[in-house]
């Protein structure tokens, strides 16, 4: 069995699977693609992910207001879609905060907005069901294109982010601590900086696409051999 992070690997042993047949596996990104660009960044929080509840959008609105108090011409780009569309986009009118909900976005649409951000927010948060984030995929994209992140500490999430290095990770639904970290990487430009070249090196060493594809394929041949 593959797993995306040892969080699922963990997750997999408490129902049960046998640990001997377990494998952590990371997934790659494509650094051809997700990759820095010397286009200016603009004072952009981006939201990337379906707009369900483990994706935890109301988070990074509800951080919205204080962000706005102190960063005043900071806006969230939400791009994503889900049946929490209708309810967040009135709870962004209730909040009085300048948001703009994009839907689904092709690719090509994604990487753009991730190199126009200054920081891109996730706060995800794990459900009473047991529904929690395994690796997310568009925070290792972020971090490819030079762009510093922030998260909730929760489920596979501590495995993708360089805490304090390429990005921030704050206790799950701490609004306050989640909106601060936000507002460093929008004011700070020494603090960005450093994030923002961190990222790329970061991705490269854990999460390159063609090196992650080699492993994979060992994993298979080992197997085939082993017939």
């Amino acid at each position: 069995f593959i797993c995306v992070s040892n969080f699922i690997r963990e997750t997999a042993m408490a129902r049960g699977f046998p640990p001997e047949k377990l494998r952590v596996h990371y997934i790659g990104v494509d650094r051809r693609k997700f990759a820095p660009s010397n286009a200016p960044r603009e004072p952009i929080v981006l939201f990337v992910g379906r707009l369900i509840e483990v994706k935890g959008c109301e988070y990074a609105l509800r951080a919205m207001q204080r962000i706005g108090a102190v960063v005043p011409d900071a806006r969230l780009i939400i791009i994503g879609e889900g049946p929490l569309r209708a309810q967040l986009e009135q709870l962004a009118r209730e909040l009085r905060i300048r948001s703009e909900f994009l839907g689904a976005q092709p690719n090509e649409a994604v990487r753009t907005w991730m190199r126009r951000a200054r920081v891109v927010c996730t706060p995800s948060k794990a459900q009473p069901n047991g529904t929690a984030e395994g690796l997310p995929i568009g925070l290792l994209e972020a971090q490819a294109c030079g762009t510093p992140v922030v998260a909730f500490r929760t489920g596979g999430i501590p495995e993708a982010i360089d805490d304090g290095v390429s990005g921030r990770i704050v206790p799950s639904g701490d609004i306050g601590q989640l909106a601060a970290a936000v507002i460093c990487y929008l004011s700070d430009d020494a603090l960005w900086q450093s994030s923002s070249l961190a990222g790329p090196k970061w991705i490269a060493g854990r999460f390159d696409l063609h090196a992650q594809s080699a492993v994979l394929e060992k994993v298979y041949d080992d197997l085939c051999a082993a017939q």
